[in-house]
């Protein structure tokens, strides 16, 4: 594994949104709801359209852990990971990795424009479908991580983002500094809050 190197991905291929999960969260469930030929229709419209909108893209950089206290502290960088959850997680690692992917300002146009034009159905469906479609990116990116991690002897732990237990939401202001990501055209607003939407920062454990 290749420490202290800023890496990009300018295009994840190898990634398959979970279509159960995607009607899961449109509130229908497998097996026990009738979907109406109408529905079916729309929601596979929005997804041959959505395929033309997704451009995912990631990036990441392994850091090697210098110091477990309070805080933990890394070698070359000022990064620092701070609270109970991130001790749980990083007990038995000897680096971490930062990393973030995104599906591109598509979607997001895409929700803007049906909703102003009162097509809330549509806009409900594509969010839904970039939602699913930037977590199997994210989970595209891991299995590719996960493959370097047992060339080299080692194991990665879950994968883990700001905003959840007590990594607070000013936390991706810390990873956002990391990776560059104003340079792959990603925002972030007073509330610590990423554009485009459909964007995930995590952090992930490297065990031996």
């Amino acid at each position: 594994m290749l420490y202290d190197r800023l890496i990009r991905l300018h295009r994840i291929e190898n990634f398959e949104i979970n279509r159960k999960a995607v009607w899961g969260l449109l509130g229908y469930r497998f097996k026990k709801t009738v979907i109406s030929p109408r529905i079916k229709s729309l929601v596979e419209e929005c997804f041959h359209e959505a395929e033309n909108l997704i451009k995912p893209a990631g990036t990441y950089i392994i850091r090697r852990i210098k110091e477990k206290n309070d805080s933990i502290t890394f070698y070359n960088t000022k990064i620092t990971l701070r609270g109970e959850s991130m001790r749980k997680l990083l007990k038995d690692s000897y680096a971490v990795i930062f990393m973030a992917v995104t599906i591109g300002p598509g979607i997001d146009e895409k929700i803007k424009e049906e909703t102003e034009s009162g097509r809330m159905e549509r806009a409900i469906i594509f969010d839904v479908i970039g939602s699913e479609a930037v977590e199997a990116v994210a989970n595209s990116l891991n299995s590719l991580l996960d493959t370097q991690a047992r060339h080299a002897r080692s194991f990665l732990t879950m994968r883990f983002s700001p905003g959840y237990g007590d990594l607070g939401l000013e936390f991706q202001r810390e990873i956002y500094e990391e990776l560059r990501l104003d340079e792959m055209g990603i925002k972030i607003n007073e509330k610590n809050l990423l554009y485009p939407q459909k964007t995930i920062t995590a952090v992930i454990g490297v065990e031996r």
